[in-house]
């Protein structure tokens, strides 16, 4: 929603006709949001995109602006730009520690020329906020992509708040489950930081006290 915010913002003060935020997954491009200057979403991005300006932001790594797309030396022959009907074009590159994580790519079919520099610098400041956002939200996935991970590992290998696969840690498991729900005192002996207090707990919570 951050992002889909981002793109309306950079529409609005470009007054481009469309804006589109495309992210690398797994080395391809993936249209992630694609708005129109009414802030509605595009349903066919794809086919909205000029495939020979985006190559040429990847490779090169650098701002694009096209004044003219249509009658431009470099792209007047591609197909996408023919099929688009593209007028003006800009295109800047999203990196993230040198690395090029996306693009966020502009679009007119009604105006020549429509892309100065000046805006091309406010672009870039917007592509930076996007690229910490993503990293962001990168970061984040991988947190809990590692904590379900670990939470998988530790499946099988806890015993409520214990922790321990050992033959002696699942005897101990088996006397609890066995004394718990009977109407016992039972003494827990061991030396410090062994775990007493952890071991009473569990008695207590499989007990039919552990309510009271």
């Amino acid at each position: 929603s951050l992002l889909t915010s981002l793109m309306d913002k950079v529409v609005e003060i470009t007054r481009a006709d469309k804006g589109f935020l495309v992210l690398f997954e797994n080395g391809e491009p993936t249209v992630r949001v694609a708005r129109n200057v009414r802030g509605e979403d595009l349903s066919n991005a794809v086919a909205e995109l000029s495939d020979s300006i985006l190559q040429k932001v990847v490779k090169q790594q650098q701002q694009v602006i096209v004044s003219d797309a249509v009658n431009h030396d470099e792209f007047k022959s591609s197909v996408s730009v023919m099929n688009v009907r593209l007028l003006s074009v800009m295109c800047v590159p999203l990196t993230e520690a040198g690395e090029l994580i996306g693009l966020i790519y502009l679009g007119s079919n009604r105006i020549v020329n429509l892309f100065e520099p000046a805006m091309l610098e406010a672009v870039t400041v917007f592509a930076s906020h996007a690229s910490l956002l993503i990293r962001n939200a990168t970061l984040l996935h991988e947190l809990r992509a590692d904590n379900e991970a670990l939470r998988t590992a530790m499946e099988g290998k806890q015993f409520g708040e214990i922790i321990g696969t050992s033959d002696n840690m699942q005897e101990v498991y088996r006397k609890v489950r066995k004394v718990a729900p009977t109407d016992i005192s039972v003494l827990i002996t061991g030396e410090t930081g062994t775990g007493k207090e952890l071991i009473a707990r569990e008695i207590h919570e499989r007990s039919l006290r552990k309510d009271k």
